[in-house]
């Protein structure tokens, strides 16, 4: 009994730790360690208890006959698969022995990650049920709720809605179990719902805006499923986290995205080749399609495509519809969450296809509230009906006005003012005068409830064109402008040292092509920097943010991006490993020479690295093949200091090969490869290799042919000297006691111990020692993040972006493209790390930041 419950003990630390370690202050890991470890009952699987809750769930079928369908043939495996449920169920008082007539088959499906989930085909039983009216809450209303939020946990119930058994628990696939469980849950939270978390069937967000807070809410909240006997997924929670996945979207305090896996999926799918497949790809990027403007014009040839009942055409129309919808989503505007405090803007935009619009509010982009920019709360667009087609200018755009204000985003709007911008200006008396048009006059006498303000906005991209229009119709010339003979607006610049200049204006439709042949072209341009374009335009021309748009056109230059180095610090902030929490649990291994042939014949040596005590392993080797590596692991290491749980090594092939890989596995030990091209993954064991090699050439002689004989006193040497990172030698945390070196003639007085003495005095200094070196290595740790993380840019891509990574190939020289491409983003592993694909063959490369440029 002693040993379950210890068992128990252990597996639920370990997993409160799992969920807690990726916060990066100790402090704050302890605190959320200690909350959550008050709850661990809702951790714990090994015993699955009944819900205490009040509402009961019968099954109402009416005066209809017994149901009694037959079982399913199942497999060998499944059927094993089933008793093993059964049994857990009848154990943990989910289900009994039944003598009833109602009977509905078992099915065993499939998970996506390859695991089976029980379930009960309930299909007939729920074409004859009574329909149980309880209702969900709306996404987009949960979603609404966040705003102002900056950290965030997911919790997700397990407890969910669940030979001849009967069930004495709700069961999953019943067509009122949906809302069953969720009027359960909504009993269970109260009045913490819709205040500091959200709850949708079994999945719970709780959201608040600072650590601290965020504590207090965590544990309110976590309190009103344990008093209830609810279980966690545990795999499936995450706690303290910036950035959740909710509900199909990725939630941040920036505001909200598309979902990554979703968005993959929607990339990868495959040219429809029916009207149903068609459907299928309209179906999943219409769920995005508030992230899309100009959804609906963009889709209309698909929807002609999937509509039931005609010919599935594919023409270049559908093929180039198909194409933007997927170009589109791979680069979502992010959606701020709507501040019910703040006012809103209503941009409408008309065409003779369909009406759109844009909701956008004001958002803050720095700490010291001085800038603030509009951002989108949401799109909205709708394609026209055939006898809106036929409608005059005015016409459509008031549609558009009335169908957002009073159908899209009457929730946002009703009951503050708000202002709509159109680029109509005939509506800026809309509500102002009389129409003789009955369809206006109605839509207007809808819209005189709402608290409106119309103004106008130019189109975008203007040129200068009505500039030069007004200048020319004043009777006196502005005193910076002046027109030639021919036309021409020139713009009258003075340098500062009294030179006066007239510079053509430079209208926007030419911007482009004057930029490309000052920095693309042979003779003009040359590829050459910001500072070379801008001197020879600013002497030419003249547009207002000259320098800016020659900064984003330079910037954004192909080849100057695939050919010219870069001089500033390599992108990416530093990815620290998580610390082990005691001795030889995680080494770090590497391969170092080849170094000058020694008289005993070895040309390398192998460097072994306790991560925690900073001990080190060497040994010279006549070479670096997978069978050297694996000798000196299994009898230089494993047989005399025991197999650690992890160890860390390069990509090379004497790590990578089949003989290595079966050892690992043998011994129970987990391999951890590092990114290729990415010695900082394995930076401790990369930095005792610079710190051993060059006390090895002090220490050999002048031919070098003797540098294996003074390896192991080197080695020794650094094992017993004190180590900043610890406070300790490594010796010291390895074997728990100090060296004693040969020069050492008096001894320190020995105590006479017994051996439960000496066992516990060694008890207390390993337990003092260990902590005091795990604290030692966390801030040294931080430190060194705190330092390498300064001043150094971070970018982060998304999926689906296109990119060029750097060329890494043998045959370079001082001509070839420093980098190659283009490869499309598929996978974010971390922070730092993206999995690539490349767009010719579709190899996928695992690669940092460092190594990437966008497009």
């Amino acid at each position: 009994m002693i040993d379950c419950c210890n068992r128990h003990v252990t597996c639920t630390t370990k997993t409160i730790n799992k969920l807690v370690e990726h916060i990066d202050n100790p402090v704050q890991r302890m605190t959320a360690y200690m909350m959550l470890y008050q709850y661990e009952r809702l951790f714990d699987d090994s015993c699955v208890k009944g819900i205490n809750c009040t509402p009961q769930y019968a099954i109402n079928t009416g005066s209809h006959a017994p149901l009694a369908v037959h079982p399913c043939r199942v497999s060998h495996i499944n059927r094993q698969i089933i008793n093993e449920e059964v049994k857990k169920m009848l154990h943990n008082e989910i289900t009994s022995p039944s003598n009833s007539a109602w009977a509905s088959p078992v099915v065993i499906v499939k998970k996506h990650d390859g695991s089976s989930r029980f379930c009960i085909d309930s299909r007939q039983l729920n074409s004859i049920k009574q329909k149980y009216v309880y209702p969900l809450p709306r996404i987009d209303d949960v979603l609404e709720r966040l705003n102002g939020s900056h950290i965030f946990s997911k919790l997700d119930l397990r407890s969910g809605p669940d030979g001849l058994w009967q069930f004495n628990r709700l069961p999953q696939g019943l067509k009122n179990s949906p809302s069953v469980f969720q009027r359960l849950m909504n009993q269970t939270l109260g009045s913490l719902r819709w205040d500091i978390c959200l709850a949708y069937l079994d999945d719970i967000v709780v959201y608040s805006c600072s650590f601290d807070q965020h504590l207090i809410d965590l544990s309110k909240v976590c309190q009103a499923p344990n008093n209830s006997n609810f279980k966690l997924n545990n795999n499936k929670c995450s706690f303290f986290q910036n950035d959740i996945s909710f509900l199909g979207y990725k939630i941040s305090s920036a505001g909200c995205l598309p979902n990554d896996d979703n968005v993959r999926a929607i990339i990868q799918f495959p040219t429809p080749t029916s009207s149903k497949a068609a459907h299928s790809f309209l179906q999943m990027v219409g769920f995005y399609r508030k992230f899309i403007p100009r959804f609906a014009q963009i889709s209309s040839p698909l929807n002609k495509s999937s509509a039931k009942g005609y010919p599935f055409i594919w023409t270049d129309s559908e093929q180039s519809s198909f194409d933007q919808l997927k170009t589109m989503i791979t680069s979502p505007a992010v959606l701020i969450f709507p501040d019910p405090v703040k006012p809103y803007i209503i941009r409408t935009d008309a065409s003779g296809v369909g009406i759109g619009v844009v909701l956008l509010q004001e958002q803050i982009v720095n700490r010291y509230n001085t800038t603030s920019i509009y951002k989108p709360v949401a799109f909205a667009s709708r394609t026209l009906k055939p006898a809106e087609t036929r409608y005059s200018t005015i016409e459509l755009e008031a549609l558009d006005i009335w169908w957002n204000v009073t159908q899209k985003f009457h929730s946002y709007i009703e009951g503050q003012q708000f202002t709509v911008e159109t680029d109509h200006k005939p509506l800026l008396s809309l509500m102002k005068k009389t129409y003789h048009n009955s369809r206006i006059e109605r839509w207007m006498t809808t819209l005189q409830q709402y608290d409106m303000i119309i103004r106008h906005i130019s189109v975008q991209h203007q040129t200068a064109a009505p500039e030069i229009q007004r200048i020319k119709k004043s009777r006196r010339l502005h005193p910076n402008y002046i027109i030639d003979n021919y036309n021409v607006l020139f713009k009258i610049v003075k340098r500062k040292s009294g030179q006066q200049l007239h510079l053509r204006y430079l209208p926007a439709s030419l911007i482009v092509e004057v930029l490309s042949a000052y920095h693309n072209s042979t003779f003009c341009g040359a590829h050459f920097g910001v500072k070379r374009a801008f001197y020879k335009i600013r002497d030419r021309f003249y547009w207002p943010n000259m320098y800016k748009d020659i900064v984003q056109h330079i910037s954004s230059c192909i080849n100057c991006g695939k050919n010219k180095p870069s001089r500033r610090k390599p992108d990416g902030h530093l990815q620290s490993i998580k610390p082990p929490r005691g001795v030889w649990e995680r080494l770090a291994m590497d391969y170092v020479g080849p170094v000058p042939e020694s008289k005993s014949g070895n040309k390398y040596f192998l460097v072994l690295t306790d991560l925690f005590s900073k001990f080190v392993v060497t040994k010279p080797v006549p070479d670096n093949t997978s069978t050297t590596a694996a000798r000196f692991l299994l009898y230089d290491v494993f047989m005399i200091y025991g197999v650690p749980l992890e160890i860390i090594a390069d990509n090379g092939s004497h790590f990578t090969s089949a003989l290595y890989e079966s050892l690992i596995k043998l011994v129970g030990c987990c391999h951890i490869k590092t990114t290729p091209y990415n010695p900082q993954a394995n930076g401790q064991c990369e930095r005792h290799n610079a710190t051993l090699v060059p006390n090895l050439i002090a220490l050999s002689n002048h031919s070098r042919s003797n540098w294996d004989e003074k390896l192991l006193p080197t080695t020794y040497n650094y094992n017993t000297t004190r180590h900043d990172s610890t406070g300790y030698t490594p010796f010291e945390l390895m074997f728990a006691r100090s060296p004693r070196f040969m020069f050492d003639f008096i001894s320190p007085p020995s105590v006479p111990l017994t051996t439960d003495t000496y066992r516990k005095t060694m008890q207390q200094f390993m337990e003092h020692t260990l902590l005091a070196a795990r604290n030692s290595n966390l801030r040294h740790q931080l430190k060194a993040k705190q330092r390498y993380d300064s001043n150094r840019p971070n970018p982060q891509y998304y999926i689906g972006q296109n990119v060029i990574i750097r060329n890494r190939s043998l045959a370079m020289n001082k001509f070839s493209s420093k980098f190659i491409g283009s490869y499309t983003i598929v996978k974010q592993v971390n922070n730092k790390t993206y999995v690539v694909q490349s767009t010719k063959n579709n190899q996928q490369t695992r690669i940092t930041v460092q190594d990437i440029r966008s497009i």
